[in-house]
């Protein structure tokens, strides 16, 4: 599978809440250029899109981000494969 060409506009450094939010610490301003329903996160080595449902600031570099069909801590950490650890996105 060819990979896409994507540029890191964050770290996603926790959940938050029990509703399946995560925080995000913003390296980029790509909210104020672009306009898009997805993310990428690297899981196993590929690039797998991940929709927002939806997602608000918190701060001036931080938003909480919200996933479809990730409705827990539990749900995010089972999807992603990953437990505790930082992810650029």
């Amino acid at each position: 599978m060819e990979q896409i060409e994507t540029y890191k506009i964050g770290t996603l450094t926790r959940t938050h809440g029990i509703g399946g939010e995560l925080s995000m610490n913003f390296t980029d301003d790509v909210w104020d250029r672009a306009d898009a329903d997805y993310v990428f996160l690297e899981v196993d080595g590929i690039q797998v899109p991940f929709f927002l449902e939806e997602w608000r600031f918190r701060s001036d570099s931080v938003a909480l981000l919200k996933f479809q069909d990730i409705d827990s801590a539990e749900d995010y950490t089972r999807r992603v494969n990953i437990n505790g650890t930082n992810r650029d996105i």
